[in-house]
């Protein structure tokens, strides 16, 4: 049961830290269509739950077709934009190309090289989201506390620091502020053209 598990899960977290989660991503990005609809229900408000193309049904991860920009979800259908003042903020993947069956390119520091994975994968969704005029734009980097990025002689840490030295270049051209998925669901209330009104109306 989703919800026993996701509670559990946040009543754990909560106890260790003293700090109640409220962003939330599922392992192996699984979902159903009642996900987002029982985190909001547990009291989480903003999430990197999908990976646009990711399409691996062993995992329950099936997001061939969803959204690949940052918005509000629907209550009963994950693929779908709604009112729900979830926000989610989908890995960003290159959901055309897949380097294993089912699963996509994204931008994850765990696997790949900077050159030949992540920097022309940023470059083409700048692109795309030059070319389609997205109103509010993001990137979203996963990582996973496997890896030492204390250590200077690691695939992940020069990947690491390959992305940093890029976003100061793109500064230059671009207003990047790096945050938290709190801090995006933050701008995303101040710059979004979803009224108010929409935005709390499913609050409890």
């Amino acid at each position: 049961d989703q919800r026993t598990i996701i509670g559990d899960a946040a009543r754990r977290i909560e106890s260790a830290t003293g700090i109640i989660p409220r962003s939330f991503r599922s392992g192996m990005y699984s979902a159903s269509d009642d996900t987002y609809r029982i985190a909001f229900e547990l009291g989480f408000r903003q999430g990197s739950v999908s990976q646009p193309g990711r399409e691996v049904k062993g995992d329950a991860a099936v997001w061939t077709g969803t959204h690949a920009d940052p918005h509000y979800v629907h209550p009963e259908d994950r693929l779908v934009e709604g009112n729900m003042p979830f926000l989610e903020v989908p890995v960003t993947a290159d959901a055309q190309s897949t380097y294993r069956r089912g699963v996509p390119y994204d931008l994850s520091l765990d696997q790949g090289y900077w050159d030949e994975w992540h920097q022309p994968l940023i470059e083409a969704q700048l692109r795309r989201m030059e070319t389609e005029n997205v109103r509010f734009r993001s990137l979203c980097i996963p990582t996973r506390n496997l890896y030492g990025f204390h250590l200077d002689d690691t695939v992940q840490t020069t990947t690491l620091t390959s992305l940093v030295d890029y976003f100061d270049m793109l500064r230059e051209h671009y207003n990047v502020v790096p945050t938290t998925l709190e801090g995006v669901h933050a701008h995303y209330r101040k710059h979004s053209l979803v009224s108010w009104h929409d935005a709390v109306r499913h609050e409890p």
